[in-house]
């Protein structure tokens, strides 16, 4: 009969941790006469699942202490006593942030962020604004903060902060919005026009375009001026009494985005007509 000597379980991991981080556990087993260990049970000491990875990761819900327990079993099926340690898990921060400006802006807008996380003694803020295309200004250490948003598309705006209590420091990352900053295209105006003459009425069309993104956003409002005669509309007439040059401006307008093209339009004398008959 061969007699095997049973594995000895063992284990580290730090002595304090938060609960706003998993906690890394580590397999310090030895493995008695077999060749290897084959199995492992680890007991959280918090109700959850028994977790049979090698050295598991795991995240704790309520601070306090908790006694982790480990069992193993090596490849010639002998099973180690069960081996039992303390870890005290600290109250993490609550990370929280709010808008300050709007969840919708044209490209080149600048928006604003306020912290409203709580802690024992928060020290640090690290922002991250989801716009990868701004470099380093995509991220900031302010507790209030404000970022300028170039380019159009969705950003999600991430928020981590430290908290140092009971000699360590606890992370906590938030992504407190539940929608992201959406970014809008300014639209582009442009038109046309019909033949400039006195006396007739001159048609203007827009040909105003919004350049394409994932909001498919459209032109909504068409506002005209000439000749201190305003009119609404994409296409609009304007009829002038005198020969002579005149601005003109075009605004345009989005759900979310206004822009406008000043321009000068020079108007002819109509043509007369005359015949003598012989």
């Amino acid at each position: 009969v061969t007699v095997y000597c049973l594995p000895i379980a063992n284990s580290y991991f730090v002595l304090k941790a938060c609960n706003t981080e998993p906690v890394a556990f580590y397999d310090a087993s030895t493995i008695g006469s077999g060749d290897s260990i084959s199995h492992w049970f680890w007991n959280f000491g918090d109700s959850s699942a028994i977790d049979t990875t090698k050295n598991p990761l795991h995240s704790f819900t309520h601070n306090g202490y908790y006694d982790i327990y480990i069992t193993v079993i090596n490849n010639q099926g002998c099973m180690s006593s069960q081996d039992t340690s303390t870890i005290y898990i600290i109250q993490g921060p609550h990370p929280n942030f709010s808008v300050v400006g709007s969840y919708n802006l044209c490209a080149g807008a600048v928006d604003s962020f306020a912290d409203n996380s709580t802690g024992n003694n928060i020290t640090g803020w690290q922002w991250n604004f989801g716009d990868p295309s701004s470099g380093s200004l995509n991220t900031s250490i302010y507790e209030y903060t404000s970022h300028q948003f170039n380019s159009v598309g969705r950003f999600y705006v991430t928020l981590t902060i430290y908290d140092f209590t009971n000699s360590i420091t606890c992370i906590a990352t938030d992504t407190a919005l539940t929608s992201p900053i959406n970014v809008h295209a300014y639209p582009i105006p442009s038109y046309t026009s019909s033949s400039p003459c006195v006396g007739i009425p001159i048609l203007f069309k827009s040909t105003s375009t919004v350049p394409p993104s994932i909001f498919q956003d459209n032109i909504t409002w068409w506002s005209w001026s000439a000749n201190s005669v305003n009119n609404i509309g994409d296409s609009v007439y304007f009829t002038f009494t005198d020969s002579g040059s005149y601005p003109i401006n075009l605004l345009v307008q989005t759900p979310y985005c206004t822009a406008s093209i000043n321009d000068t339009i020079t108007v002819f004398p109509s043509p007369t007509s005359s015949f003598t008959f012989s």
